[in-house]
């Protein structure tokens, strides 16, 4: 297989010089958009976006009262598939990186990028930009629109007009989720390459949190779906990870004007902490994926 041609690869951008790290993301950015398509790509996102708009428009259309599901069986199966559907939508996406890398050759990819004489620093920067536009972006803007809607079906106590202003911190939350996922993702085709390495890179830190969370965690995230009045599965990281709107939704306990009940709240300092956390997680998956494409493109 002859190296690739830089200059000849893809078309130059015209306001900027190109590098090996520009030319490849654009590479992947082609086979995305042009050779398999927008629609073919987030095909299962589109689907489940059209779902929940008919869910969203629904609800307010009837005036469904405050709560998670809705009334009649129909209406309460509805609602609970919310999340579950959320969550593999999330998988979904995130997972487009890695299989946009992974097709890029028959051959093993680590002999591929030695043959087309990119080195660990350029692959990295193409893969944290193709991982950017094409995994943290398309996640954060399909979560936030869960999660809006989340917050306001089950009747926070901060109102429409402040669940607005809090969607910026929401959409910063999941788009660090998102680099962390995508990340491992990528790990999974360095290490396996194939689909399932990809799928299993992703679910790898929901998988190892909700064990570590215990038995009783596993079976209050898989009963609270449908749950008329949803609580607070836990403030850990498996909750974080696999249900964030969860942990959006109850990260502050408010009282009910009326003194009797406790109701969800959103507290932006604790919001705030919550990315952090996944930035340092996302941070250490990034860094190590760079140290280990460098030692192995550099030294075999």
């Amino acid at each position: 297989m002859p190296p690739i041609d830089w200059q000849n690869a893809t078309p130059k951008h015209p306001l900027k010089s190109d590098s090996p790290a520009s030319l490849l993301a654009r590479k992947w950015q082609s086979r995305v958009i042009y050779d398999y398509g927008w629609a073919k790509t987030y095909l299962v996102t589109l689907i489940f976006t059209l779902y929940f708009i008919a869910i969203i428009i629904w609800w307010e259309v009837s005036g469904t009262p405050v709560g998670w599901s809705g009334q009649g069986l129909f209406q309460r199966l509805a609602i609970m598939l919310v999340p579950p559907i959320a969550i593999i939508v999330r998988v979904h996406i995130a997972s487009v990186p890695g299989l946009t890398v992974m097709a890029d050759t028959r051959e093993t990819l680590w002999e591929h990028f030695r043959m087309t004489l990119i080195n660990g620093d350029d692959l990295t920067k193409a893969m944290l930009y193709h991982s950017f536009y094409y995994g943290a972006i398309p996640l954060a803007s399909f979560s936030l629109l869960e999660t809006l809607f989340y917050l306001h079906a089950i009747g926070t106590d901060m109102g429409q007009a402040t669940i607005f202003i809090r969607a910026p911190l929401v959409f910063i939350l999941y788009m660090v989720l998102g680099l962390l996922l995508t990340g491992l993702g990528l790990v999974g085709v360095l290490i396996w390459r194939h689909i399932y390495g990809v799928i299993i890179g992703v679910i790898s830190p929901m998988i190892i949190t909700a064990i570590f969370a215990g038995p009783d965690y596993i079976w209050t995230l898989a009963t609270s779906f449908g749950q008329r009045g949803p609580t607070p599965i836990g403030r850990n990281l498996a909750t974080l990870i696999i249900v964030p709107e969860n942990s959006i939704a109850f990260s502050e306990r408010a009282i009910s004007r009326h003194g009797f009940t406790t109701i969800s709240s959103t507290d932006p300092e604790v919001v705030f902490g919550m990315i952090l956390t996944l930035l340092i997680f996302a941070g250490l998956v990034w860094i190590g994926l760079w140290a280990v494409l460098r030692q192995r493109l550099r030294y075999g």
